[in-house]
């Protein structure tokens, strides 16, 4: 179990992760195409398991219930029981659209960095095609969130989409690398702004203390509350076996390091969107002036990897108790 990482130990896994990355740039023939790979790849990874932040808050609020419905047994269980936070109908339908919205951003940025990914290894006769497409689906589904969810304009126009398709299109044929380097160049400068607006509003909505953060931990802690009250009920019955008590307080233990690690990974998360988009900028930066080199952003990526890492730790111990996964 995790609960973020802070303190010099955890200072120095950021570093030792910045310095491996640095290391492995170094011996890239392209810099900027290493950078920019780099960069995708550890955006990506932070993405996914941010995702998990919002489904662990739609998870709790089912624990939740479920354990409120067995403790007392005058209550049966109905449809409404097993639906999360993210389900409509039968919740708040305001939070549920909250929710779902933030969750397609993230969902989006995650898309956008695994397309810069590709484009930066793309074979320039066989996967460029799918590689304008990614970008396009994933920058416009950005601004279809942004925008549901703000109420606003991202400012993300029509034409500035096209752009991407035009400047990876122009890859293939004679000096293919050369043009990948303008490709790249033009589609992290035209969507910087977007990336910056976007990413700041994930990492408000998902900090440690948010209103999604605390109603997280709030939900486990009553689930945990409930279970505690029903374990206290059950053990002086005479029915009642030592294996089924066993069990029990194994299923309080893990509801109990949960809510205890709940703010930490919910830091991690909004720590690493907030590297995601200092990174970005710092490759935006460079490209304008056709200056990255594999010091660029390197230590914004090795704390993105560094998060992303500690996101998939939490993801990973839920999963034997709470999602049925494997690693």
């Amino acid at each position: 179990m995790t609960n973020g990482t802070t303190g010099a130990g955890s200072a120095a896994v950021r570093w030792t992760a910045a310095g491996g990355l640095l290391l492995a740039l170094a011996g890239c023939g392209t810099a900027s195409k290493a950078q920019v790979a780099a960069f995708g790849h550890a955006a990506g990874l932070l993405a996914d398991n941010a995702k998990r932040a919002f489904e662990l808050v739609d998870r709790s609020a089912v624990d939740e219930k479920i354990y409120d419905v067995a403790l007392d047994a005058t209550l049966a269980p109905k449809d409404e029981t097993f639906r999360g936070l993210l389900a409509a109908p039968g919740g708040d339908s305001a939070k549920s659209g909250a929710l779902k919205v933030r969750l397609q951003l993230l969902e989006q940025l995650g898309a956008y960095a695994r397309a810069l990914e590709a484009l930066a290894g793309a074979d320039p006769q066989k996967e460029l095609d799918q590689a304008a497409t990614d970008l396009y689906s994933a920058m416009s589904g950005l601004r279809t969130s942004y925008e549901a969810a703000t109420q606003s304009k991202l400012g993300l126009t029509d034409e500035s989409l096209g752009t991407f398709a035009t400047a990876v299109s122009g890859i293939g044929g004679f000096n293919a690398e050369q043009r990948r380097q303008h490709a790249m160049k033009t589609v992290i400068l035209a969507a910087d702004p977007s990336i910056q607006k976007a990413a700041a509003l994930v990492q408000r909505d998902l900090g440690k203390g948010s209103e999604l953060a605390r109603n997280a931990k709030e939900s486990l802690d009553n689930a945990e509350g409930s279970l505690r009250q029903a374990y206290n009920q059950e053990k002086a019955l005479p029915t009642a076996s030592f294996a089924a008590r066993l069990a029990m307080l194994e299923r309080i233990r893990a509801l109990h390091a949960t809510a205890a690690a709940v703010p930490g990974f919910f830091e991690d998360v909004s720590a690493g969107v907030e590297s995601l988009a200092a990174a970005h900028k710092a490759l935006a930066g460079a490209v304008s002036k056709d200056a990255l080199t594999p010091e660029v952003a390197a230590q914004e990526i090795g704390e993105l990897v560094a998060r992303a890492r500690a996101a998939r730790a939490f993801r990973d111990s839920l999963a034997p108790k709470r999602e049925g996964e494997g690693t």
